[in-house]
């Protein structure tokens, strides 16, 4: 397998992935259409049962992270993966998550004692990971160490690391390009140390599809894994379009414009799916419970 190449923080162009000709299928065998009755679970798990990759990405927006206008029952993609998703890695062998979280040996030994028979979350004693699940951007994020301690599938964080996190920010129209561009690099250190592996395993990140908004495309590095030779590489966008309606982002502007079609064409009460090309999977999820 050639090695998986790592982007400077200041980013290199990603190339465009939306760029189709219909809202059809790119493979067969896979149900994967606006007009399914799937739950995301069963969406997932068909994509694992005809595809079988060695990396299953899913690309996400998280919440904005002023959350004093968020709905109480809403659900979020992190909310999503614990539920639904990480039962279905389980099934299908999938034990690691690379994930944007904190890391440093502070957060290792805190995992280590999360991941114990007698841990759990606590202020005092997994100060970090108590502070990583209080963030609105993280919301869920306690459900998902729960589920993935009882799942067996053991988080990878690949976000800044502590000293990176003290660094002052340098914020331009509200963006910090650099630490944007160091966690993309954290991130891609961490996928490539699990991919010499044989075994599969999953990504959980937002740089993964930040190539669908032009702001952030140049810290994105999902099309440049599925570029790579020798690698079984499917990527699976999570859009919680209740989320990004209470965030004032749904179908924003700047999107692709084949994104923002199939987005306002897709029915938001039930999860729906799209394949633009045989190793990109669109779901949207529904904005019930889980």
């Amino acid at each position: 397998m050639a090695p998986i190449t790592t982007i400077p923080a200041a980013g290199i162009p990603a190339r465009e992935i939306f760029q189709f000709q219909s809202f059809q299928s790119s493979q067969e065998g896979v149900i994967c259409d606006s007009t399914t009755t799937q739950s995301p679970a069963e969406i997932v798990g068909s994509i694992m049962q005809y595809s079988r990759p060695q990396i299953l990405a899913f690309g996400e927006i998280h919440p904005a992270y002023d959350c004093a206008d968020t709905p109480d029952n809403e659900q979020n993609t992190l909310v999503y993966l614990a539920n639904q998703v990480i039962p279905v890695l389980s099934q299908y062998g999938i034990d690691d998550l690379a994930f944007e979280l904190y890391q440093g040996r502070a957060v290792t030994k805190e995992l280590n004692f999360f991941y114990s028979p007698q841990g759990y979350l606590n202020s005092k004693l997994t100060p970090w990971l108590s502070k990583a699940a209080a963030l609105c951007s993280l919301t869920g994020f306690d459900q998902l160490l729960d589920q993935a301690k009882a799942y067996g599938i053991r988080l990878h964080p690949g976000s800044l690391t502590l000293q990176e996190l003290k660094q002052p920010r340098h914020l331009i129209n509200g963006w910090d390009r650099n630490r944007t561009g160091i966690i993309a690099n954290n991130m891609l250190t961490v996928i490539q140390r699990l991919a010499k592996s044989d075994k599969p395993f999953a990504v959980y990140s937002g740089h993964i599809l930040n190539d669908i908004n032009p702001i952030y495309q140049d810290t994105s590095f999902g099309d440049d894994l599925a570029a790579q030779d020798g690698l079984n590489y499917k990527e699976i966008d999570l859009f919680d379009l209740t989320a990004l309606v209470n965030y004032n982002q749904a179908v924003p502007a700047d999107f692709y414009p084949p994104l923002r079609e199939y987005i306002a064409n897709t029915d938001p009460t039930h999860a729906s799916c799209y394949n633009p090309t045989p190793n990109h999977y669109v779901l949207t999820l529904p904005p019930s419970s889980p």
